[in-house]
């Protein structure tokens, strides 16, 4: 769950992502939480091809228009967004604001083949694997459109990053699984930390799908905050800069 505020003008590229951990792109897998370019909101997950460099997407967009309409506010880009994903075994779900934008299913996002030279040791399913967050502004590009008419300097603030994990079952003395809990141990911080934008240069948070069996038993991140974030050191296997100029 990432908390921020952007700014929807020609040839900003803002985003909030993630790619595998294990082998190169695209068949490392990809997680769009959130991209913004030409009016739109874009929630995307993309996995390899048979072919080098080739991506299958399942995308969504919404206008950003359409969007202000549906949460009721006056102004989007003065307003801070809350964008929230839930990943298990199963699903990926991608909401802003608590609207759903996009829901993607796990087994469908396999690459069709492993092994090949240019993969790296890409993994059969990548959303069964680790993968890094990245909160990043690009500027221009194919898809960034051209902002020589937008002034200088922008900003894409972020609040809060939160990272979230599930409460296994709990043993009764009969030997069968409690319904899961409803709230989070006290000794888990009642204050999310606040990151300023600078911290995000160079580091990479590891962020790990939680094996549940429905998507619909995520707990809920405004009352149960894990609130830990751990920069690793080291890069993904793909830059965001080659990444995005890929597409």
């Amino acid at each position: 769950e990432v908390r921020a505020r952007l700014k929807t003008l020609n040839g900003l590229w803002p985003a909030i992502w993630l790619v595998g951990g294990r082998g190169r792109w695209p068949s490392c897998g990809e997680i769009d939480m959130m991209e913004y370019y030409r009016h739109k909101i874009h929630a995307n997950v993309a996995t390899g091809t048979a072919r080098q460099k080739k991506a299958k997407w399942d995308s969504a967009s919404i206008r950003v228009g359409m969007l202000q309409r549906l949460t009721g506010l006056l102004d989007f880009d003065e307003d801070w967004h809350v964008w929230r994903m839930d990943w298990d075994s199963q699903w990926i779900c991608l909401y802003v604001d608590g609207h759903v934008l996009n829901k993607i299913r796990v087994e469908a996002m396999e690459n069709p083949v492993v092994g090949m030279p240019w993969q790296n040791g890409a993994p059969k399913n990548p959303f069964r694997a680790s993968h890094f967050l990245i909160l990043n502004l690009a500027i221009g590009g194919n898809n960034g459109g051209d902002p020589s008419n937008t002034p200088f300097p922008q900003r894409f603030e972020v609040d809060y990053v939160r990272v979230y994990k599930k409460v296994p079952s709990v043993k009764t003395p009969a030997g069968k699984s409690s319904p899961k809990p409803t709230s989070w141990p006290s000794s888990f911080p009642t204050q999310s930390p606040v990151i300023p934008t600078p911290a995000f240069t160079n580091h990479y948070l590891t962020v790990h799908p939680s094996m549940s069996s429905s998507p619909t038993s995520t707990a809920s991140p405004t009352t149960s905050p894990q609130a830990t974030f751990t920069p690793t050191t080291g890069s993904p296997s793909k830059s965001p800069t080659e990444s995005q100029a890929a597409r």
